[in-house]
């Protein structure tokens, strides 16, 4: 069914191939205990929050958004699509847009671009797609009206960041280093000690990282890893609240259990066939839900699996709505395979982060821009997974790097 008439879902970063059905169960928010009877006919309602949509349409179908733009010279565009059962995806002007929200009937967008000059017209066509495959298309002609004024041009900040915005909140990061294995099983590896220095260099010099917010943890034991992450809980040595966000960077043995369909990392005091002393991801994932900080990046430069995607799109996220959703995501460095002791993944992490220009850089482009070179440049084809960190109070928002000025 076709109505004439605006999500990228991020999946947990630990499923293997052959558990994908209960993978994917738990990977879609709201499906579980929901029974529908009869074929799934009704297409989903595209509807556009910021600015109001003229509700007239011109000779050839569009209405009309006249935007204010903002002193950067861009128009945000905010909205969401919603569907009686399942949202399948969303595209403009033919390219995938990313949605927020872990509803499965209702996701939010919210975009920017370019605005278009005095007396000129863009015109941005739509396509929402459910489950079934029922579409809705609707098409707008985007002019501009006039310019808002901005507090600080200096600084190219969107003048309608809120007041819980990245540029106000608190950057931590647990840089975590396993090279050295006390156990004769477990070989050692030369590179992760200096991957995580590059690692914490870059947040400090490039992004709104303080020294005294950087941790690095080299050779941990297994209690000395879960303590570190547990620290940053409400009753740890440093709490972190809704003001403050944590990046997590893992370089060292990591290992898929395909028996269990577990992931593990293996910290100093790891045997080889004694799992006693691994970390696994429900480790993590336990460790995780009780950290109270707005947003959570995992970064780890191990072996581990996921099963969807971000994609990237020429439309850049409203920086400022991406943000007020809590976020708990992971960028990982390969599927199930074994990733080499020499990381290109790391490599290539700090040079998109260092190249990057931008003020502000979301976790999704982060991903996007290095999965490419991370797969060309690898020795074992590892291709750089990206996915949401499942049961740990993620809400489909973003974490955001914030460069210095």
């Amino acid at each position: 069914m076709k109505k004439v008439g605006f999500f990228l879902a991020i999946t947990f970063f630990i499923a293997h191939p052959a558990n994908a059905q209960h993978a994917r169960a738990y990977s879609e928010p709201g499906i579980l205990g929901l029974r529908f009877h009869g074929p799934d006919k009704q297409a989903p309602s595209i509807v556009i929050t910021k600015p109001a949509a003229e509700t007239t349409r011109s000779k050839n179908g569009t209405r009309g958004l006249s935007i204010v733009p903002e002193a950067t010279g861009e128009i945000a565009l905010l909205g969401y699509i919603e569907d009686d059962r399942h949202i399948a995806s969303l595209a403009i002007n033919g390219h995938d847009i990313q949605l927020w929200g872990n509803a499965a009937t209702k996701k939010k967008f919210g975009l920017k671009l370019k605005a278009p000059a005095p007396g000129k017209v863009i015109r941005l066509a739509f396509v929402a797609t459910d489950k079934a495959g029922n579409t809705t298309e609707d098409a707008f002609d985007v002019t501009s009206a006039g310019f808002e004024a901005i507090a600080d041009t200096r600084s190219g900040r969107p003048a309608t960041l809120a007041a819980s915005s990245p540029t106000k909140a608190n950057y931590w990061a647990l840089v975590v280093a396993v090279g050295e294995y006390n156990h004769p099983s477990v070989t050692d590896l030369d590179y992760p000690a200096n991957d995580a220095k590059d690692v914490a260099l870059t947040l400090y010099q490039n992004y709104t990282f303080e020294k005294d917010r950087i941790l690095i943890l080299n050779d941990p034991t297994r209690a000395e890893l879960i303590g570190a992450l547990a620290d940053f809980a409400p009753s740890g040595k440093r709490p972190l609240t809704p003001n403050d966000n944590l990046l997590v960077f893992y370089a060292g043995h990591g290992h898929f259990d395909e028996n269990y369909s577990e992931g593990y990392w293996l910290p100093s005091d790891a045997e080889k066939d004694n799992r006693a002393n691994w970390v696994s991801n429900s480790d993590v994932q336990r460790a995780f839900r009780g950290i109270q900080a707005q947003h959570i990046l995992l970064l780890s430069d191990a072996c581990f699996s996921g099963s969807m995607f971000a994609t990237r799109s020429p439309f850049t996220i409203a920086i400022e709505e991406a943000y007020k959703e809590r976020s708990r995501k992971a960028i990982t460095a390969g599927n199930l395979t074994q990733v080499p002791d020499r990381s290109i993944f790391k490599e290539y992490l700090v040079k998109r982060l260092q190249e990057n220009t931008n003020t502000f850089l979301d976790a999704g482009t982060l991903y996007s821009n290095l999965k490419a070179p991370v797969t060309n440049n690898s020795p074992t084809r590892q291709r750089p997974l990206y996915g949401v960190i499942q049961q740990t109070g993620d809400e489909g928002g973003e974490f955001i790097f914030v460069r210095r000025e």
